[in-house]
């Protein structure tokens, strides 16, 4: 779906979508719930990224709370209505975990990436 940005002259206009970037963050996030749920079997080095970030006790709220949103946020993301709201709730989430990052001192390149993978969706929904 292509064509100029929605304006008052224009109000049957469609934004341009970046389908590849949408895809790449739903898949992420898709990813991120995967990780969960299979405590890493599957996935070692993502599920040490995310225990890095927020540890995973068994049992917990947050247990199943983390992955109910990653699949949440991954389908919220593949539909046109829902896809901004989506993408801004998980740039919003991501930027605060990148500032908790960078204010513990912690490495925070892949943390940077996400939000920037994530400013792009939502600049482009």
């Amino acid at each position: 779906m292509s064509g100029p940005a929605p304006s008052r002259h224009n109000p049957t206009a469609r934004r341009t979508v970046n389908i590849p970037t949408t895809l790449l963050l739903s898949g992420i996030s898709f990813l991120g719930a995967f990780s969960r749920l299979t405590a890493g079997q599957y996935t070692p080095q993502w599920y040490a990224y995310q225990l890095e970030r927020a540890g995973n006790t068994a049992g917990t709220t947050q247990s199943w709370l983390i992955p109910a949103m990653d699949i949440a946020f991954g389908t919220l993301l593949l539909s046109r209505r829902t896809r901004r709201t989506a993408a801004a709730a998980i740039t919003t989430i991501f930027a605060i975990g990148l500032t908790m990052r960078v204010s513990a001192g912690k490495g925070f390149v892949p943390d940077a990436a996400l939000v920037g993978l994530a400013v792009v969706v939502l600049g482009t929904s």
